[in-house]
């Protein structure tokens, strides 16, 4: 009986297919082939999904929206002071006002030793809420610690050791150079404040930089703290209405942070345990879980091409590996089981493995870790997870776990991994042992209890709308990927199977987006430069009866040649434009394809026929190693 069955290939702006009839399995008629071309859901210039523009503006538009409630709220709390009008409530143009009361640069310098009216002063701190200069992240991250006198001489040491490897690093590190260059410019003019340099500036140098953070003059939090101390000390004693609790009040509107989090709603339901959320990544119970599916998933090839799993004693010592190193290189790994000359299997999907993150992060702060029983360790993460006030957390280290205030500051400021696990802590707890015992996953889950019982499934005569990721080119797929199946479906009707093909670049986060477009220029322009050299060497030599135009394999010999710099790869010899386009030229396999079955770029050379005839179906190092070149072309044994 004859079946069809639907062939697709899947990439991130277009989608090829073919309908197939088979007979016994075997496809041996073509029904229909067809492609669908769609735009990518990138920009066009730079591989950004396209979202991100709305996501910005929405972004800003939140940034300016709490600025304008901020304002508002400080508004109303001046008028009830009467620090302000109350003709500035529901006022179309309160900015007249406002205005009315003088230059809100010039009254704060004046603060800070003349004795203002009470507008003037509520003019001057309604200034300050709009205006309130950069916060770090890791501030952001203290909360209402930020102003603990034990953390001050931590972040000064933090600062020193700043990362600056990653966009966002190198971004908080410019601003930082901007607000002490500013902080130096005061000083050396003798100012006290910012307010104080900045009235001095002239009006239309003002304009200029709109004294504002997102112009070319930035300063930071601290700035606007230190003016503010300094103007209270002056006007508390000229206006009774400045008591400590106004002054705590004022500060908590002008200065106070949204702490960052993650929404509830935002976590996923375990796969295993459909009623319980997904457990944080950064758990020790997730963080072992991951490492250990990798061990017990691990083989190594030896150079006879014999798979072998490790022992239990071998897990063992890479548990150990694991526990205490954040990235595990494969080369640690080998000499954690004193093995050479193997290669894992894993080792080509990745360059390093994650170990442990968690308790290296807390290591690094806390020496002592590892005297700490498996309880004990569960119990401080679990703190170190749960508790979001950071002043809490402080008073908890220090009274609970007995540790000092500056250790309890570095380990309030640790930021561990970001993200959930796939399965909730409850699944975990329940693989663990199964995976201890050096099962892989899918016998772990058996043993749990989970299984893999097939479910009644219901089929459906097309398909339904494709479920979101947050991955917008997945997401444009999928839509597209509906429409064609969808249309197949109701020309041809149901196929009996469908088989895809997925292309490299569908699920690549931006960087690698980015990198891939790069190579792929590359191969364009290396094979542009292979097409002209070709066409002006037939025009040449037109005695070699070269074609118009350069075959696959002519544009891969010229590449090769340009990358060995002209020169044969085994005997050392000049390679001419002229040998390389004739049969002089071939090009071999490192590793014979025979032996390796590896067709790949990289194990390409270009060659003289007579070196590629004499080495044959061995490797370089047998057929060269311990041989000396005699006349020329020959080889003699050493």
């Amino acid at each position: 009986m004859s079946k069809q069955i639907l062939g697709l290939d899947l990439g991130s702006n277009s989608i090829g297919w073919a309908l197939l009839e088979a007979h016994e399995g075997k496809p041996d008629k073509i029904i229909q082939i067809g492609s669908r071309i769609f735009t990518k859901a990138v920009e066009e210039k730079t591989p950004v999904p396209k979202n991100v523009k709305r996501r910005n503006a929405r972004l800003t538009r939140r940034v300016t929206q709490r600025r304008a409630r901020r304002k508002l709220r400080m508004l109303n709390y001046l008028i009830k002071l009467t620090l302000l009008p109350p003709e500035l409530i529901h006022n179309p143009e309160p900015e007249k006002i406002l205005n009315g009361l003088g230059n809100p640069y010039t009254l704060r310098a004046k603060a800070l030793d003349h004795a203002l009216t009470p507008f003037e002063l509520g003019r001057v701190f309604l200034h300050l809420v709009q205006l309130r200069g950069f916060l770090s992240n890791r501030k952001i991250l203290l909360g209402d610690m930020a102003d603990d006198p034990d953390v001050q001489d931590v972040l000064a040491e933090l600062e020193a050791e700043a990362d600056t490897s990653n966009e966002q690093a190198k971004e908080e590190t410019s601003f930082k150079a901007d607000i002490s260059q500013l902080r130096a410019a005061i000083t050396d003019s003798g100012y006290r404040t910012l307010g104080e340099y900045l009235s001095s500036l002239d009006v239309h140098d003002c304009q200029r930089n709109r004294i504002r953070n997102g112009g070319h003059l930035r300063t930071d939090r601290q700035m606007y703290r230190d003016e503010l101390n300094l103007i209270w000390q002056q006007q508390s004693q000229h206006h009774a209405v400045l008591t400590d609790t106004v002054k705590e009040q004022l500060a908590d509107i002008i200065f106070k942070q949204r702490p960052l989090k993650l929404n509830s709603d935002r976590v996923g339901q375990c796969s295993l345990e459909p009623k319980n959320k997904r457990a944080k990544i950064a758990r020790l119970e997730c963080q072992r879980f991951r490492y250990l599916q990798d061990i017990n998933n691990l083989q190594y090839i030896n150079h006879s091409g014999i798979t072998t799993t490790l022992t239990s004693e071998e897990k063992h010592r890479l548990i150990t590996l694991f526990e205490s190193t954040a990235h595990v290189s494969f080369a640690g790994i080998k000499k954690a089981l004193q093995l050479k000359g193997v290669e894992f299997n894993l080792e080509n999907g990745s360059k390093k493995l994650k170990g442990n993150l968690t308790a290296c992060d807390i290591r690094k702060q806390l020496p002592d870790w590892d005297s700490y029983d498996n309880a004990q360790q569960l119990a401080l993460v679990e703190d170190l997870l749960t508790i979001t006030k950071k002043s809490v957390l402080k008073n908890r280290l220090i009274t609970h776990w007995r540790l000092s205030p500056h250790t309890a500051v570095q380990l309030c400021l640790v930021e561990f991994e970001a993200g959930h696990s796939n399965l909730s802590l409850k699944a975990i707890n329940k693989l663990l042992p199964f995976l201890q015992q050096g099962q892989i996953y899918s016998a772990a889950r058996v043993g749990a209890g989970y299984g893999y019982e097939m479910q009644d499934i219901t089929p459906a005569d097309n398909l339904g709308t494709p479920p979101e990721t947050t991955n917008p080119i997945v997401n444009k797929a999928l839509h597209e990927l509906r429409r064609v199946i969808n249309a197949i479906i109701a020309e041809y009707g149901k196929p009996a199977a469908i088989r895809i093909e997925m292309a490299r670049d569908l699920e690549m986060n931006t960087q690698r987006y980015q990198d891939y477009i790069k190579q792929q220029k590359r191969n364009t322009k290396a094979n542009e430069d292979a097409q002209q050299a070709y066409k002006e060497e037939a025009q040449r030599t037109p005695q070699l009866g070269l074609s118009q135009k350069a075959g696959k394999t002519d544009k891969l010999k010229y590449r090769l040649c340009q990358e060995q710099k002209a020169t044969c790869i085994y005997s050392g010899k000049s390679i001419t434009l002229a040998q390389l386009f004739s049969a002089q030229i071939e090009i071999d396999h490192i590793l014979p394809y025979s032996q390796s079955l590896d067709d790949s770029y990289m194990n390409k050379v270009v060659c003289f026929a007579s070196e590629n005839h004499y080495k044959g179906q061995r490797t370089p190092k047998e057929a060269f190693s311990g041989h000396t070149r005699i006349n020329g072309n020959k080889y003699a044994t050493a």
